[in-house]
């Protein structure tokens, strides 16, 4: 059966794994997964989707005898899900659960994927469904079973592939086949005639015009599944330029090596244990050392700055241009950090006096914004940037190439 997951994530090619904003339709699929604390977490971070597609396309499933598991969470699921809005959730989480009652396929099931379970959410018994599942000792349910217009909702423990002796992709692996058996046992279907191969020189006008409509729905459905997948990979790209103004380590490293290449740079890491990059435009160098801080920069930041820079003149015999980049305040909220006080006056003279630029990773987004608006203003900012001395003089306000989001817009 071909199973899709909402939410959560599966490693095995043998899912389609979709977000909550997800387009795709899930009449594509046999048997719907969901993780609620996924969709929840997903939802938290930008507008509530409009459900009511999905609604309809649920109940459709279900009239079809498909089978949808929910892996539960402290979360209001009716806005969802066909069940009562007054179901009571409590957060509660533990490995300790007993099956009570069930038939045999419910059984078989349960027994096959007991090890990878943890329940995160206990409810009162009425209110949902066929409680089978409970808090070993206690009447607090933790999975029940509602059958619905002869398909069935199957609310489940959430899913904890901790290391075991079968490894993730194992556990997946045995997780999925056990939904798929319980699927087959819940709705069989008839059993389908195999028509012979010679049936298939035969056909009718129907049943061509039948087979150009699905052959082109097809097609249609593969382009959009195409061109959703590949917004989806632009979009997540652009977004982890945000890493300029919130990251440190090697994921700021990477962002800014990516920032100054758009922006013009021949760019290469320096050797490990040493500068952190590598810059050459037009003949001209620059050593780039690379800092994310939760406080401001400092005269130590400035100091191995130099260290780099002599390094390469004694190396290449080549004068560089010593540049700082910092992240500085990196945990705090941009709209509340002290722009001024990135770096502070005390390490300004040793700076200047090296002729270091001293530049922050929010700047250096401005700059690469601005490259993209104006590409014939490129030279000029480059070189902005290798004749600056002491602070970088420019983009020192974020609000003037960031703006605040729309609170009707879905977050990015």
């Amino acid at each position: 059966m071909k199973i899709g997951s909402v939410g959560f994530f599966f490693s095995t090619r043998n899912v389609v794994n979709m977000e909550i904003f997800s387009k795709r339709s899930y009449f594509d699929f046999d048997i719907l997964i969901f993780g609620i604390e996924q969709i929840r977490q997903k939802m938290e971070q930008g507008a509530a989707p409009d459900v009511s597609l999905r609604q309809k396309e649920i109940l459709g499933m279900l009239e079809l005898r498909r089978t949808i598991i929910v892996l539960t969470y402290p979360f209001q699921m009716s806005w969802l899900f066909p069940m009562s809005s007054a179901v009571d959730f409590e957060e509660s989480v533990g490995q300790a659960i007993e099956m009570r009652g069930g038939p045999d396929n419910l059984k078989v099931f349960w027994n096959s994927i007991s090890d990878f379970m943890v329940y995160t959410t206990r409810w009162k018994e009425a209110g949902l469904g066929t409680p089978f599942l409970f808090v070993k000792d206690v009447n607090s349910v933790v999975g029940s079973i509602i059958r619905y217009k002869g398909g069935h909702i199957l609310f489940l423990p959430t899913l904890n592939f901790a290391p075991k002796t079968r490894g993730r992709e194992g556990a997946e692996g045995c997780f999925l086949d056990a939904v798929n058996n319980l699927a087959i046992s819940l709705s069989p279907k008839s059993v389908r005639t195999e028509l012979p191969k010679w049936s298939l020189n035969f056909t009718w006008e129907k049943l061509e015009a039948l087979a150009r409509d699905w052959g082109m729905r097809h097609r249609q459905l593969e382009e959009i599944a195409k061109a959703e997948a590949n917004s989806e990979s632009l979009h997540a790209k652009e977004n982890d330029l945000k890493i300029l103004i919130a990251g440190t380590g090697n994921t700021l490293e990477e962002r800014v090596i990516e920032a100054v290449r758009e922006i013009g740079f021949n760019a290469e890491k320096g050797e490990p244990g040493r500068d952190d990059l590598i810059l050459e435009w037009n003949g001209r160098f620059a050593v780039v050392e690379i800092k994310g801080k939760k406080k401001s920069a400092g005269e130590d930041d400035a100091a191995q700055l130099e260290k780099w820079v002599s390094g390469f003149y004694l190396e290449k015999g080549i004068a560089a241009k010593g540049l700082l980049v910092v992240n500085a305040f990196c945990e705090t909220p941009l709209e509340k950090r002290d722009q001024s006080a990135a770096f502070p006056h005390q390490m300004l003279d040793y700076s200047v006096q090296r002729g270091h630029c001293l530049m922050t990773t929010t700047q250096l987004l401005g700059i690469l914004l601005k490259v993209r608006q104006n590409p014939e203003e490129r030279s000029a900012l480059i070189e902005g940037i290798f004749n600056a001395v002491g602070l970088y003089p420019d983009f020192s306000d974020y609000k003037t190439f960031l703006k605040l989001r729309d609170e009707s817009e879905p977050k990015s």
